[in-house]
């Protein structure tokens, strides 16, 4: 690669997550704002990608920090360093790999460390009370839904109102002859 294919590019953005409505024109429009630029506009297996190019990296940049995230007919763009641009890594956030020593060997606490995170985490998710338990009914033959027929007519035992509805009744069934309600 020459000195000059190499500092071309190191100004080439990669844009994904393009909608279908977009087209090859809105994205130079979008683009050409932040410095001369060449688009080449791709579509791979229903996937629409564009790679930018642009003479100054300063422009380059400019139009990265501005464009990412925009919304471009009902989605957001992706706006990052290409492959090629030699910034690439600057895209991605720094890996939480394993807790390593000195020789680049894994440290033997970082599993028991871990173990009792993940305990942890099950303790909590035990003791949560998420909507994403079972909704079933309870056993209708347990001994708490029992209840005698005697029990049921005690009247000491019930609410308020069905006792002063239970009353109602009663007077109505007096006014009644042979015990038949009549309107």
């Amino acid at each position: 690669m020459s000195r000059q294919q190499f500092r071309n590019a190191r100004m080439s953005l990669f844009v994904g997550n393009i909608s279908r409505l977009v087209e090859q024109k809105d994205i130079e429009r979008e683009f050409k704002v932040y410095g001369d630029c060449t688009v080449d506009f791709r579509v791979k297996n229903n996937d629409r990608y564009a790679f930018i190019q642009y003479k100054s990296e300063q422009e380059a940049e400019a139009a990265k920090n501005a464009l990412h995230q925009r919304d471009l007919q009902g989605l957001r763009i992706n706006v990052e360093w290409s492959k090629k641009s030699g910034r690439y890594d600057e895209n991605r956030e720094p890996r939480r790999d394993r807790p390593r020593d000195d020789r680049g060997q894994s440290r033997g606490n970082y599993d028991r460390f871990e173990r009792e995170k993940e305990k942890e985490r099950k303790q909590r998710r035990r003791n949560s009370k998420s909507r994403s338990r079972s909704r079933s009914p309870k056993n209708r033959s347990s001994p708490q839904y029992r209840v005698s027929r005697s029990q049921s007519i005690d009247s000491e035992n019930e609410p308020p109102r069905d006792k002063i509805l239970r009353k109602k009744l009663k007077e109505m069934m007096r006014k009644t002859d042979n015990g038949e309600y009549k309107d």
